[in-house]
């Protein structure tokens, strides 16, 4: 399938063009960033409807969450344990929280994710908050998350996120 990112329906230049393969799976070699911070990913990127968070690699997952709650608009945020969804403790919008930015190496740009589809239940980047959950999840074959060893280099973009943009 061809995947576009569309910013706007009023607006059809794609923000980025991927080819994916009949599982509606990308490769990538490239690198995703937040809050100032990039990291290099080799693996794969998938579009699953069925996902019910934005997974990534359990790796991967706890630096996303570090500079997540690191953030310099968010040195306060705390955050649970949790693999699945985590709850945090979070004072502030929804709009300072870092967007996460994703290159998969295919095509000159790449795309980012708002805080407003990672945020679970999150209505508006106006909204100002005293506590959040992330929509987001650590996959590990080894660790019950429901993936299989040939998903452990994958990061997962669930129903949220495609339903966020024109795809």
């Amino acid at each position: 399938g061809s995947l576009r990112f569309y910013a706007d329906e009023r607006y059809y230049w794609p923000l980025n063009s991927f080819t994916a393969n009949a599982n509606w799976i990308v490769p990538m070699r490239g690198f995703i960033q937040l809050a100032g911070f990039s990291q290099s990913f080799y693996g794969s990127l998938a579009f699953d409807i069925n996902a019910d968070a934005l997974g990534f690699p359990s790796e991967l997952y706890k630096i996303v969450l570090q500079k997540i709650e690191g953030s310099q608009w968010t040195s306060s945020m705390t955050c649970s344990n949790d693999t699945f969804q985590p709850t945090c403790n979070y004072n502030g919008y929804i709009k300072d929280l870092p967007d996460i930015y994703f290159s998969t190496g295919q095509g000159p740009t790449g795309f980012s994710i708002k805080p407003e589809v990672y945020v679970k239940n999150a209505k508006s980047r106006d909204d100002y908050v005293n506590s959040i959950t992330l929509n987001i999840q650590a996959l590990d074959p080894s660790e019950g998350s429901y993936v299989t060893s040939g998903y452990e280099k994958t990061i997962i973009l669930d129903a949220r996120v495609m339903s966020s943009y024109y795809i």
